[in-house]
Order: structure tokens, then C-alpha cells, then sequence
């Protein structure tokens, strides 16, 4: 894989990524529990908290 082949996956990977971040926020937002955003969307415990972890971070800076 060429190195322009390779920043364009990066750069699609980086980018559903994020999608996924602002789904696990919003569903935490809405109040739903960390079992039910892992039932909805697949995603891993620790990644739920990592994203928890971080908003309420990024809450306290402001």
C-alpha cells in the first residue's frame, strides 16, 4: 500500500471513529446506562468509559 493509500484509510478510520464517539455521547446524554449503549451499538465497556471519562473531562475545563 502506497503512503496515499495508507492516509486515506487512516483518515476513514479516524473519521468513524469520531462517528462513534458522538453516538456513545449522545446516548449517554440521553440518559441511557453504559450496558445499554454497549447493547445498542456493540461497542466494548471500555470504550463507553474512555468516552464518558473524557466528556466529563472535557466538561470540568470549561
Amino acid at each position: 500500500m502506497n503512503a496515499e493509500n495508507q492516509a486515506v484509510k487512516e483518515g476513514a478510520v479516524e473519521a468513524e471513529s469520531s462517528q462513534d464517539r458522538w453516538c456513545i455521547t449522545e446516548l449517554l446524554d440521553k440518559g441511557y446506562t453504559h450496558r445499554e449503549v454497549k447493547n445498542m451499538t456493540g461497542m466494548s465497556f471500555i470504550t463507553i468509559r474512555k468516552v464518558a471519562y473524557n466528556n466529563i473531562k472535557d466538561l470540568k475545563e470549561l
